[in-house]
């Protein structure tokens, strides 16, 4: 352990004789403990970011919902899924998808996802239907010059 730590760090280390002391002392000094409270506010308070995707949006408030420490109650995992399913309806952006995802109350978090998605994509198919937004394109034809030389 002592060759992959700096001076400053060996200091704290220096007299202690088994590596379990070592990491135990580090992680006492580095590690700070994470604030439940604050870590669930940050999980409520997620918003849907512009250009971000359903699929992205879901992936961050996993992430945060990792460090509120949910405690077991009937089912610690059940628990925590619905309470990222809520900021999930909460935090998105369109209120067209929200509406919607709020007809179902009783919904598990992974049918609210896959809901969530599948109007996500129905709403952009819809608006390149409509020619509002092009999916995608063939070709772009731009004039030159001399284009009237070449026929």
């Amino acid at each position: 352990l002592i060759n992959y730590v700096s001076h400053s760090v060996y200091s704290y280390i220096s007299a202690i004789k088994t590596y379990p002391e070592a990491i135990a002392k580090l992680e006492n000094i580095f590690v700070k403990p994470k604030n439940e409270i604050y870590m669930r506010h940050c999980l409520l308070s997620r918003q849907q970011r512009d250009g971000e995707t359903i699929d992205q949006y879901m992936h961050a408030l996993d992430v945060l919902s990792k460090d509120c420490e949910f405690t077991a109650l009937a089912s610690d995992t059940e628990y925590r899924n619905e309470y990222v399913r809520d900021a999930f309806i909460r935090g998105i952006k369109s209120t067209e998808i929200r509406q919607r995802l709020l007809e179902d109350a009783t919904s598990k978090r992974e049918d609210t996802f896959t809901k969530a998605r599948t109007l996500e994509l129905a709403f952009a198919n819809n608006q390149s239907m409509q020619g509002n937004t092009p999916s995608y394109v063939n070709a772009i034809y731009t004039p030159f010059e001399n284009d009237a030389d070449q026929q």
